[in-house]
């Protein structure tokens, strides 16, 4: 019996040795499979939006259950107001503005910077894009040179089903009079490499990619990027989704609601689709927006309570709708509100998936595993910094500094008489603005609408977050495209310009 005895304690002993690497080697050679990962990025999605943020505007049943099983984020935000430097941030877990991503403009993702597919398809991983890349085209920038195994989507945005499709309902940005036949939809998109004709509804047709992606891929790891257009302009859905909302009288406002209500089912399907194959558990599912919602029209986007819209850093401009679930490794059916970043997705994935991240270059985010699993209850960030040209904001802790050119009030003036998007002929100022800055400083606290500039009374504070502000700045790279699109529009009752 003493010699069975130390035999069962010396493979204890050997048990306990083992590293978490050789543990995890040992886990993958047994049998145990690595979590799926469903990212999925709503474009211009307001915070309030989704119901789960702000009641009695637009029902999203499915996306609100991410936050029933999983964790909704209330101070989630995005590393930058509009899509592409957003997407640059999200996707390699670097703020756009160290790698050159800073506008709306320029080739692409630069090449040196290793994004979440790339990662995973080397660690095993199926992979593939389904919907907007926007990350650039050309010079090996596509999706399927970027460690993609597929992709089936837009590389920016599009409209959404033939105009003169018997269920298409037309709103802002479509015009029904070009020459457009119904049995020649203008509507292609890309499947891998080629140019393919699409007759369903965008987003429908995203959801329906989705899930055939899903099913074919039941016994092996995926890591699935679902980068839905909805409800990007232009104004578009179908009889469906229109006739869900009789209740709204404004034509734009309904159509706005069934392109929200679109986007919900999608979720719903993938969701379901998950389920059905019994991944749901073991699968890490992520859902956000690129940036804030725009400035349309009333009635239509929503930001909710928050000041701003996207373009701006005011809060409407990135704070953003956030959801995470992982049924078996997180405990759903709470609410988080401390600090988060989408530059945190880059490493929580990777730390999912069990791979390693290169150490070459230093990440903005951290993985948020051991936030919402108990291990830590501190949280994941204490500051925050935008940057778009000079404009640039910091927010740490409770404060937050807004910093914007001011703009001509004459030219702001003559601008929204001549263009409805009052967009600046000519792009913005490239610098600093002759008229100089206006500084904005709120407490969140106290002020999470920021309607009250206290830069006067606290210039101590002021210093401090400037002081912070110029030592991020000098990981910056210069962008790799000049800015050639910028508004002119009003915060804290002074005429300012942003530029995107």
């Amino acid at each position: 019996m003493k010699k069975i005895f130390r035999f069962i304690s010396l493979v204890i002993a050997v048990q306990l040795s083992l590293s978490p690497h050789t543990a995890s080697a040992q886990n993958k050679s047994s049998g145990e499979r690595k979590p799926n990962i469903v990212l999925i990025l709503a474009d211009d999605l307001g915070i309030g939006d989704v119901s789960a943020y702000h009641k009695n505007h637009i029902p999203t049943p499915h996306i609100d259950s991410l936050g029933t099983h999983g964790i909704r984020f209330t101070d989630a935000h995005v590393s930058a107001a509009v899509c592409m430097p957003s997407r640059a941030g999200l996707i390699t877990g670097r703020q756009g503005t160290r790698h050159g991503s800073e506008f709306n403009a320029g080739p692409g993702l630069n090449l040196n910077e290793q994004n979440i597919g790339e990662l995973l398809k080397q660690s095993g991983y199926a992979t593939a894009v389904i919907g907007k890349w926007h990350l650039g085209e050309k010079g090996g920038r596509d999706p399927l040179s970027r460690g993609f195994d597929e992709y089936f989507g837009a590389p920016s945005g599009s409209q959404y089903i033939n105009p003169r499709h018997p269920d298409a309902v037309n709103g802002s940005g479509i015009n029904v009079t070009d020459d457009l036949k119904n049995d020649k939809p203008s509507l292609t998109v890309t499947r891998g490499s080629e140019q393919v004709v699409e007759h369903e509804h965008l987003t429908d047709a995203f959801g329906r990619e989705a899930v055939n992606f899903i099913g074919r891929h039941k016994h092996d790891p995926f890591f699935l990027y679902v980068a839905f257009t909805a409800p990007h302009a232009p104004l578009q859905t179908t009889k469906k989704y229109y006739n869900r909302f009789p209740e709204i009288a404004d034509h734009k406002a309904r159509i706005y609601a069934g392109m929200v209500s679109a986007l919900d089912d999608a979720v719903g399907s993938i969701l379901k689709k998950l389920e059905g194959d019994g991944h749901d558990r073991n699968t890490l599912v992520i859902f956000l927006s690129d940036n804030g919602g725009p400035d349309y029209f009333r009635g239509g986007p929503s930001n909710a309570q928050y000041s701003g819209w996207k373009r701006y850093h005011l809060e409407g401009g990135h704070r953003i709708p956030f959801f995470i679930r992982w049924p078996a490794v997180i405990a759903g059916g709470k609410v988080d509100s401390r600090l988060t970043s989408s530059l945190d997705l880059f490493p929580t994935i990777a730390a999912a998936a069990r791979t390693t991240i290169p150490s070459k270059q230093p990440l903005d985010g951290v993985n948020l595993i051991p936030f919402l699993n108990g291990e830590r209850s501190d949280s994941p960030h204490r500051d925050l910094y935008w940057r778009a040209g000079a404009n640039f904001a910091v927010r740490d802790g409770r404060w937050k500094l807004v910093v914007v050119n001011k703009a001509d009030v004459d030219l702001s003036l003559e601008t929204s008489r001549t263009d409805g998007g009052g967009l600046l002929p000519g792009g913005p100022y490239p610098g600093v603005s002759p008229f100089g800055q206006h500084q904005a400083l709120y407490d969140l606290d106290s002020d999470i609408e920021e309607k009250h500039n206290l830069a006067k009374t606290h210039p101590e504070i002021v210093a401090k977050l400037l002081k912070q502000y110029d030592a991020w700045n000098q990981s910056n790279v210069t962008a790799n495209a000049k800015s050639t699109r910028g508004i002119n529009t009003v915060i804290d009752g002074v005429t300012v310009q942003l530029a995107f």
